[in-house]
């Protein structure tokens, strides 16, 4: 008896197959499929087809589960999202509880580098992308931001994030391919300024903005409320 609930149990875990002996495809699985290949290829190379190729289909076969290849992109930063969460109430505001959420956005682009980009230049339009967007509305305005702030405040800080992360990404990017040889005087003050545009001071960089900011933010916000 327990050896046939093990089995059971065993088999439950498993993924459903058809008759052909393939996983059946799902918006799911299409999703996860198209962040991990993404991440693999790069979001240059990726397609349809080689997402097809990935999942053992035709790439018409995605279409019976997303009308486009938009909505597939749209999936994947939705699939990102999911990794985020709102920061819980923060006794000193929401300024910290902002630059708790920033942090968090910035380490997706770490754990996703490929596919971040999706993220920072796609606009926010599926159930669950829209759902995650209104908690963290909720958030501020539980922190007592007005409609105003609150839009004003997660625009400015995500756009700094956006651009900084991209900027980070980029470097990153740079770091990891080989560097022409710069005459010694030829840009001298660009020489100077170079150890500190290495990704090891990206994060002092990021503080150091994300700080400046908030510190906007709040005497923004205070001269707001004193008209």
């Amino acid at each position: 008896m327990a050896k046939a609930q093990r089995a059971s149990t065993s088999a439950a875990k498993k993924p459903a197959v058809n008759r052909k002996g393939r996983e059946p495809l799902t918006r799911d699985r299409i999703a996860t499929s198209a962040l991990d290949l993404i991440e693999k290829i790069g979001l240059e190379a990726f397609s349809t087809r080689r997402l097809g190729a990935a999942l053992g289909c035709e790439a018409m076969a995605l279409y019976n589960h997303y009308p486009s290849k938009d909505a597939v992109l749209d999936a994947v930063v939705e699939r990102m999202m999911r990794k985020l969460t709102v920061p819980p109430r923060d006794p000193r505001g929401w300024p910290e509880r902002a630059r708790t959420f920033a942090r968090s956005y910035r380490a997706l682009s770490r754990m996703h580098p490929h596919a971040f980009p999706l993220a920072a230049t796609r606009r926010f339009n599926t159930p669950e992308s829209l759902a995650f967007l209104d908690d963290i509305f909720r958030a501020f305005s539980e922190d007592g931001l007005s409609p105003k702030e609150t839009l004003y405040v997660f625009r400015t800080v995500a756009n700094f994030c956006n651009g900084t992360v991209l900027d980070e990404l980029a470097g990153l990017a740079r770091a990891a391919a080989p560097q022409p040889e710069w005459p010694g005087n030829a840009h001298p003050h660009l020489l100077e300024v170079a150890p500190f545009m290495s990704p090891t001071h990206a994060d002092d960089v990021f503080e150091v903005g994300l700080s400046v900011i908030l510190d906007g933010l709040v005497r923004q916000v205070g001269a707001w409320r004193m008209r």
